[in-house]
């Protein structure tokens, strides 16, 4: 298993490191409050160097939690009739994709694998027969070309969006949690910093939804354009 790639640490390490940024705000400033050192003094004292370094491991323990959450919010919202979007694009119901497309996918999936997608007729009496084939097809399609540069890009996109919007449960509170200390210590920088953090995490929980599925939907455009254009 490899911990550490570029997937890693965009799609999982980052969405950790953005999740206990509110906390990090919140204990530096604490200690650099109750330290005796002058802020340059600070920043090479122990206190400060053992916070950095407590940052970045404790941001590996969040980021297989907040993995865990996207998960659930990916489920959530694509644990339907229709799946992830390398389903439902493909049906000849769904107009975002031209008929072509999915015309040749259907070729292809059926020279490559031995898959005979339902005709436009057929799947209209049974999307769920359609999705089936479909869905079989996107995890051989994903599989084939997981490793292409473009569609790494693709999946490291959704991948942020949806472990970021995972982390809004442990961001959101404690940006709270952060302005809430910084009036109680008086520290203005603090409660700043936390504001700004508080109104950026709540922003985007009115929003993931949309900001994961449009990732999602990219992802899968790009794999099936990357399948499509292969040996042309």
């Amino acid at each position: 298993m490899k911990y550490l790639n570029r997937y890693t640490f965009f799609a999982r390490y980052i969405p950790g490191l953005i999740s206990i940024f509110p906390l990090t705000v919140i204990y530096f400033f604490i200690t650099k409050k109750y330290s005796d050192f002058k802020l340059n003094e600070y920043f090479e004292s122990v206190t400060f160097l053992l916070g950095i370094s407590a940052t970045f491991v404790l941001t590996f323990f969040v980021s297989m939690i907040i993995r865990e959450f996207g998960s659930f919010l990916e489920k959530k919202y694509f644990n339907n009739r229709l799946g992830f979007p390398t389903n439902y694009l493909m049906l000849y119901q769904n107009d975002k994709l031209p008929y072509q497309s999915k015309e040749r996918y259907g070729d292809k999936i059926n020279k490559d694998f031995g898959l005979r997608r339902l005709n436009e007729s057929q799947e209209r009496n049974n999307v769920d027969e359609a999705i089936k084939i479909l869905s079989q097809a996107s995890r051989m399609v994903s599989t084939k070309y997981q490793q292409n540069e473009q569609v790494k890009d693709a999946n490291i996109a959704y991948g942020f969006s949806r472990n970021v919007s995972g982390g809004l449960l442990l961001s959101i509170p404690s940006s709270i949690a952060g302005i809430i200390v910084g009036f109680i210590l008086k520290e203005n920088s603090l409660v700043l910093w936390s504001s700004v953090a508080a109104i950026i995490f709540i922003f985007l929980a009115f929003f993931h939804k949309q900001w994961i599925i449009g990732n999602a939907e990219k992802y899968a455009e790009k794999i099936i354009a990357v399948y499509l254009s292969d040996n042309i």
